[in-house]
Formats: structure tokens, sequence, C-alpha cells
């Protein structure tokens, strides 16, 4: 199936910017949401491929989105890739439905590998990749 379009929900506008030019170079569609009421409202309104949350952001954070989204605020089955400064997340990430967690600071190169698994993929257990 591959990827085509990636929501990226993080409040760092700089790593926004940069993780749209790394996946927009690899020919995928990015849109961007500041935290996750503003991310909720675009996946309702039209679905992407995969999402790539953080955790800690204004309003309402990255487990707020995923645990809305995964009770039914949204398509329950979207792929989701985690990222976080945070390295002891990997057994609430799982239990949240998370597909993918990356470690910040990461690749670029390695957070577009995560994208393309977890589109390939779907809704599959937590994996974690190598930053």
């Amino acid at each position: 199936m591959g990827v085509r379009s990636v929501l990226v929900v993080d409040d760092d506008e700089e790593l926004v910017v940069s993780i749209r030019a790394a996946l927009e170079r690899d020919g995928i569609d990015v849109r961007s949401a500041r935290n996750a009421v503003q991310a909720l409202a675009l996946v309702q309104s039209s679905r992407p491929d995969v999402v790539l949350v953080d955790l800690m952001m204004p309003v309402a954070g990255g487990w707020d989105f995923i645990q809305r989204l995964r009770s039914g605020a949204g398509p329950s089955d979207l792929p989701i890739v985690l990222i976080s400064a945070m390295h002891t997340l990997a057994d609430e990430a799982k239990r949240l439905g998370v597909t993918r967690f990356l470690q910040k600071p990461f690749s670029l190169d390695a957070l577009v590998g995560a994208v393309r698994d977890a589109a390939d993929e779907g809704h599959a257990p937590l994996r974690r990749n190598a930053s």
C-alpha cells in the first residue's frame, strides 16, 4: 500500500519543518497540528495513512490524542508513530495501540523508515525503531 499522507502532531515548529521536508522529499503529503484538539479535527475530516505524535504539547497532549482516537473519536486502527524524549514509555504506548516509538533525538532517515513501516503494517504491535 505505501504511505501517501502523514499528520504530524507536535508544537515544536522547527521539528515539524524538518519532518515535513524529509517526508515531502520522499513524496509524502504532510499536514500538521499543534495539539490533540487540532489533530482530532484533521483526522476526522481526512484520514492520513500515519500519524506522528509527540507527547508534551499545550492544550491537549499526545496521550490525550491517542486515548481519544483509540476510544472512537477517530479511526481506531490508524497507525501511530509516537515521538518523545521519554524512553520509558514502551509499555503504555503498547497498551494504547501505538505502532512505532521513536525516541528524540532521532534521525530523519529513521523517522521516514518508521512512517513507511507503520503504514505498511497498519495497526500492528509496537516496535521500537532505532534512532
